[in-house]
């Protein structure tokens, strides 16, 4: 699938999305994220994928991103958080982060890098793509205690993690 000429963050992640073949990875999308970026999903099965992104504004780097947990309890903000800034600080290589919305609070994890650093080390990339939803299921399991659901591939899903992946 072509990125259609959306402005410069479509041209950006089009770079990345003309790598995927030559990773032997499917995808889908462009997804047009309200004004604010693009992006597109990878799925391995119905409970792990991620979304790559490329906000406006901000062309050069590309985020990766993969939905830990949906719907958390909003009644344990702060417990959250803690448990956040502990994984944070355990392992720092993939951030975890509270995405509190209006429609829903949701434990996303999300590492980002320069445009040019992905597109010469495709291998870089395929690894890091393959690797976050193993990192999401740990996640998953140390923040159990805060409910929530488990993302699942599908359009819903996908429109939101790309949403929280840039906002």
């Amino acid at each position: 699938m072509t990125t259609p000429t959306h402005g410069p963050s479509a041209q950006a992640l089009g770079r990345l999305e003309a790598l995927m073949p030559r990773l032997g990875l499917s995808y889908a999308g462009p997804v047009p994220v309200r004004m604010v970026g693009t992006g597109f999903g990878v799925a391995w099965d119905a409970g792990r994928f991620v979304t790559v992104s490329v906000g406006s504004g901000n062309e050069h780097f590309a985020h990766i991103t993969t939905g830990a947990l949906a719907d958390v309890s909003r009644d344990q903000r702060a417990g959250l958080l803690e448990q956040c800034n502990t994984w944070n600080g355990n392992l720092a290589a993939y951030p975890v982060f509270l995405h509190d919305a209006d429609v829903g609070w949701d434990v996303i994890v999300q590492t980002s890098y320069p445009l040019p650093l992905l597109e010469q080390n495709p291998d870089f990339f395929a690894f890091m793509l393959s690797g976050l939803p193993d990192i999401a299921d740990r996640v998953r399991g140390e923040f159990a205690a805060f409910g929530g659901r488990p993302y699942q591939w599908g359009d819903d899903d996908l429109e939101r993690l790309l949403t929280r992946s840039l906002i």
